[in-house]
């Protein structure tokens, strides 16, 4: 069972998801997202990285679909989506490693925009700016990158997805990972 802060971020990252305010998150809103990243960076839907991009929302899509076992037909409720979470913070807790690197890297794949093998700055930019949120982008990707050396490889990813999923310290460095912020 999830804390109250623990539920508050996945609220949070639900409701940011879910672009189009119908209460249920759909591929069409993945795929805003992206095409707002692709638009924050400067990227033609054609151009390399866009494409590069687009694969990877479509993947990271079809394997949480797939991993609450349904179908993009009314979308992802609020319900489902925290069940989802429910099942990965269960799954770090039975040390499943294999499961919870799986979404964390699915994750990365969504924040390394350009796909360049890690996540910058303008990356992380351009995911808060497409998700709507209103972090201060700089502060928390100051705060993710706990090296300070100015990028988020796939193990920080790492690292940091198991502080959203578990952490029940409002200091985690990671609760700010998905949304840029705590809570909304």
């Amino acid at each position: 069972m999830l804390s109250r802060l623990q539920k508050r971020k996945v609220v949070d990252l639900f409701y940011l998801l879910d672009q189009d305010r119908d209460g249920a998150v759909h591929w069409s809103d993945l795929d805003r997202i992206g095409s707002y990243v692709c638009l924050a960076r400067g990227w033609s839907r054609d151009d390399d990285p866009a494409r590069g991009l687009r694969t990877a929302h479509r993947l990271f899509w079809q394997s949480l679909l797939w991993s609450i076992g349904t179908t993009d037909e009314g979308g992802l409720r609020l319900d489902a989506w925290e069940t989802h979470v429910e099942r990965m913070h269960r799954a770090f807790q039975e040390g499943k490693r294999d499961v919870a690197a799986r979404c964390a890297d699915a994750w990365f794949q969504l924040l390394d925009a350009d796909g360049d093998g890690v996540v910058g700055r303008e990356d992380y930019r351009a995911w808060l700016l497409a998700l709507g949120s209103s972090a201060n982008a700089d502060a928390a990707f100051d705060r993710l990158d706990a090296d300070d050396d100015g990028v988020l490889d796939r193990g920080e990813v790492r690292l940091r997805w198991a502080e959203w999923i578990m952490a029940d310290d409002a200091d985690a460095l990671g609760n700010v990972l998905a949304t840029g912020r705590l809570s909304g």
